[in-house]
């Protein structure tokens, strides 16, 4: 699949579990689970849930703290998800 070890292990243990959904940020990790059938989610996604659930204060902060050890997502996606959190 020419996917890193970690996307490739999440996507054998969500088939293999059966799991309701994955979360990948990897763009081809992302189509290779959707052409598998998989849910997909983001990281983004997950800590704009838990913003919302009251789970984390602040996106801005975590998002941060992960740019800080090499976490890359792109801006445009930073700023909607800050956005729809209301920061």
């Amino acid at each position: 699949m020419n996917l890193g070890p970690g996307e490739s292990e999440a996507i054998a243990l969500a088939v293999e579990a059966s799991a309701a959904r994955v979360i990948l940020d990897d763009k081809k990790a992302r189509r290779t689970a959707r052409q598998l059938g998989l849910p997909v989610t983001g990281l983004l996604a997950v800590l704009l849930q838990a913003k919302q659930r009251g789970f984390v204060s602040s996106i801005r902060e975590v998002i941060a703290e992960l740019t800080a050890v090499q976490f890359f997502v792109s801006e445009s996606l930073i700023e909607e998800t800050l956005r729809r959190a209301g920061e």
